[in-house]
């Protein structure tokens, strides 16, 4: 492969396809913090799901300053 394809296609450092994942787990945090945010819990245990959602919520900050930091 010619070195543009490697770039493209690299996990290590970086490649389009890396960012596309990240992008996509980006989202996918997002989405579990709008869903921590309308649960309504009613039990301890709903409580906990509730607060681990909201927190890996958190985690869609990091996403687009990492992508943007391996270009």
């Amino acid at each position: 492969m010619n070195e543009q394809a490697i770039r493209i296609l690299d996990y290590q450092r970086g490649g389009l396809l890396f960012n596309y994942d990240l992008l996509g787990y980006g989202m996918m945090a997002l989405s579990t913090f709008f869903i921590g945010l309308s649960m309504n819990p009613t039990s301890k245990a709903d409580k906990w799901l509730k607060y681990l959602m909201m927190v890996h919520g958190v985690f869609f900050i990091s996403c687009p300053v990492y992508a943007d930091s391996s270009v």
